[in-house]
């Protein structure tokens, strides 16, 4: 289930991931001003930016949690199928026939252009 952050904790956190910029009194140019200001100051330590922590990943497999998560899925499902309209019996065979035979007739058109070419093609290889 996702958890909805109102504004405030989105601002709050969109804020505490920014990374620190340098003083503005300072005027440094260039892609790494930061590296460069913070190598002029302590030449030895390499720079890194603070990151944020991540939060936690999420709590532990549960049994219980899972069996009514299965539980709510299949009963979600079956309300779903309850809605469907089924069509009756005699228009299902009427389709099924349909299906069979279009089924059949591009079965029919396909070995006969199969045949035609296998024939061309051994006149040419031959």
């Amino acid at each position: 289930m996702a958890v909805i952050k109102t504004k405030k904790e989105k601002k709050g956190r969109a804020q505490a991931e920014k990374p620190s910029l340098p003083p503005k009194d300072k005027k440094i140019k260039g892609k790494n001003s930061q590296r460069v200001e913070a190598a002029k100051t302590n030449p030895v330590e390499p720079v890194r930016r603070a990151t944020p922590r991540r939060e936690a990943a999420g709590k532990r497999f549960s049994t219980g949690e899972f069996i009514r998560n299965v539980r709510q899925f299949f009963t979600g499902t079956w309300q779903e199928m309850k809605k469907v309209h089924w069509p009756a019996r005699r228009v299902v065979v009427a389709y099924t026939g349909v299906v069979l035979a279009v089924v059949t007739i591009v079965m029919v058109i396909i070995w006969v252009f199969d045949s035609i070419f296998s024939r061309m093609l051994g006149f040419v290889v031959r």
